[in-house]
C-alpha cells in the first residue's frame, strides 16, 4: 500500500468518525459502532506491523472482544493467559 493510499484509508476511517459523530442515534449505539471502527482501523494498522508485533495487537483485540461478550465465563476463558507468558 502506498503512502497515498494510506492517508485515504485514514480519512475515510476518519469520515466514519464524523458521520458518526453527526447522526441522531442513540449515544450507546454510537459508542459500539465507534468502537467497531476502532477495531477495524486497528486491524489495518497490525498489518502494517511485523509478524510478532501483529499477533500482539491480535491478541489485544480477542481480549478486547471477549469484553464485549454476553459471557464472564467466556470473557475468563480468554483473558487467561499460558503459564510462562
Amino acid at each position: 500500500m502506498t503512502k497515498e493510499q494510506w492517508m485515504k484509508l485514514l480519512r475515510r476511517y476518519l469520515a466514519r468518525w464524523y458521520e458518526l459523530a453527526a447522526n441522531e442515534e442513540e449515544m450507546g449505539t454510537k459508542r459500539a459502532r465507534s468502537d467497531g471502527q476502532l477495531t477495524m482501523l486497528l486491524e489495518e494498522i497490525a498489518l502494517r506491523l511485523p509478524p510478532d508485533e501483529q499477533e500482539l495487537v491480535q491478541e489485544m483485540l480477542t481480549v478486547h472482544d471477549a469484553l464485549w461478550q454476553p459471557s464472564q465465563a467466556e470473557m475468563i476463558r480468554v483473558i487467561r493467559r499460558p503459564a510462562g507468558s
